[in-house]
């Protein structure tokens, strides 16, 4: 009993997140991953500013670690296809949940593959973390902290000013006459 409670549960709210206003799942309206999925080595500032061909020369690479960062960052084949069986996988999990009678074991099986999908792809992009990493020296990981600290440390940019009532169109006299 408590299986089948929470499998109606996860399917209302897996048919409410899904369906959109426009017909579309949720996985259809996201043209890229959110930052939670797309795991460790996007977090991490050090990875980034490493990977980040325009912080070569100021992190002095070598030509060998310069190549091995530049395969790593083009090395993502695996990662598409982990991301698309997660698109694919959340798809199923909606179309299985719209039927009038639930396959249990088909709704579970969908979320064992979206789940192993997500688990290898934090795996992955961990790996890729410590890889580029350890093509680092440590005086190159302290000046990668000290580039991706100063992105970071940067003030905002300036906002627009918004105008205030006596400059909005309608008063200023610039609005169109409605009749």
């Amino acid at each position: 009993m408590k299986c089948l409670m929470t499998v109606v549960a996860a399917a209302l709210a897996l048919a409410a997140v899904a369906e959109k206003p426009s017909g579309k799942t949720g996985c259809e309206t996201r043209a890229r991953p959110s930052r939670a999925m797309m795991g460790a080595s996007s977090a991490d500032p050090v990875v980034r500013a490493a990977l980040n061909p325009r912080f070569a020369e100021q992190l002095g690479l070598s030509d060998e670690q310069a190549a091995k960062l530049k395969a790593l960052r083009d090395d993502k084949g695996k990662l598409r296809s982990l991301h698309e069986q997660i698109r694919k996988g959340m798809e199923r999990q909606a179309e299985l949940l719209k039927a009038e009678l639930i396959d249990e074991a088909a709704v579970m099986a969908a979320i064992d593959e979206v789940f192993e999908a997500r688990k290898a792809i934090a795996k992955a992009q961990t790996g890729r973390l410590i890889a580029a990493k350890s093509i680092l020296t440590p005086e190159q990981v302290k000046k990668a902290q000290e580039l991706a600290g100063s992105r970071s440390a940067r003030p905002p940019r300036a906002k627009r000013p918004r105008p205030t009532p006596a400059e909005t169109p309608d008063e200023a006299g610039q609005a169109d006459a409605k009749p």
